[in-house]
């Protein structure tokens, strides 16, 4: 009987222990890693993020506060959106569309990985994939509505 009664106070022991522990996994949010595999491209989003680069680039203040709080080169996607928020200029250029200060950092690589990955697929020369397959066939079936917009970013840049 008292071998029965040390059983179930372990089983139960080992059940309240294990349960706080699930439900903390359960709260984390993912990581960034994850949050980029998941991220979906469309072309409204490319076509926000060069509406929203050429504008910031045209307004000094922005310009000037994201390079001194070193938006480009922060570590994480929270890091990015804490630095962007700390320049209300780019914040409000930021606002109405609809993209996330972070999306600023990670729409350049992934359109700049999703174009190189088209061109090596033309070519019949391997490219390691370093978007997801649903990234990888957005720019597939995209390339063509995409090419125009990129071009009209490049050239604001080269003015």
């Amino acid at each position: 009987m008292l071998f029965r009664a040390i059983i179930v106070a372990l089983i139960a022991t080992l059940a309240l222990a294990a349960g706080p522990q699930e439900k903390a996994s359960q709260n984390k949010p993912p990581s960034d890693g994850q949050t980029l595999r998941d991220y979906r491209l469309s072309v409204e989003k490319v076509r926000s993020y060069v509406s929203v680069s050429k504008t910031i680039d045209g307004n000094n203040s922005a310009r000037q506060c994201l390079k001194e709080q070193k938006f480009l080169g922060a570590p994480t996607l929270a890091a990015a959106n804490a630095r962007f928020n700390s320049c209300p200029a780019a914040v409000g250029i930021l606002k109405g569309s609809g993209l996330a200060p972070w999306e600023l950092n990670a729409i350049p690589g992934m359109v700049m990985t999703g174009m190189a990955q088209l061109a090596a697929k033309k070519q019949g020369t391997d490219f390691p994939n370093g978007l997801s397959p649903e990234n990888a066939a957005f720019f597939e079936e995209h390339a063509a509505e995409l090419m125009p917009l990129l071009e009209d970013l490049i050239a604001s840049k080269e003015q």
